[in-house]
């Protein structure tokens, strides 16, 4: 099932406070966009190209890219063969592990980052997430 900007909104309005899916078998341009809550997405095989702040950044195998809400993006996905995992989130979520301190400072979360991982801790995240991708699924029969 694809989770669209309005089934994912949904799911944050009727009490949700994050979902994780993964996506695989596209390719081409998802257009400009932005969304209402907070989100992670890792490339486990293949290549996206992210548009924002005006300029263009590769997405390869291991990369986090976070993109808070409201923050303007589109992206291209290089060929079908690519697979990636999103995990969106509310920012109720971010307030129960880290606090309210968190936002304090007024921006440190309010921009679209690319985030490169360690081989070791970019694989011990992929688990993680096809662990909740594998229960989710399990969970929708």
């Amino acid at each position: 099932m694809v989770l669209n900007e309005k089934r994912r909104r949904k799911l944050f309005e009727q009490g949700g406070y994050y979902h994780i899916f993964q996506d695989k078998g596209f390719n081409g341009f998802v257009k400009m966009h932005s969304h209402t809550f907070y989100q992670f997405s890792i490339i486990e095989q293949g290549c996206i190209s992210w548009r924002y702040d005006g300029e263009t950044h590769r997405q390869h195998q291991g990369d986090i890219l976070f993109s808070p809400p409201g923050e303007e993006h589109s992206l291209f996905v290089f060929d079908n063969n690519t697979v990636y995992y999103t995990l969106s989130f509310s920012e109720e979520i971010l307030e129960a592990a880290f606090g309210s301190e968190l936002f304090a400072s007024g921006d440190a979360l309010e921009h679209t980052l690319m985030l490169t991982l360690q081989e070791e801790d970019r694989e011990r995240l992929l688990d993680g997430w096809r662990r909740a991708v594998g229960r989710s699924q399990e969970w929708a029969r």
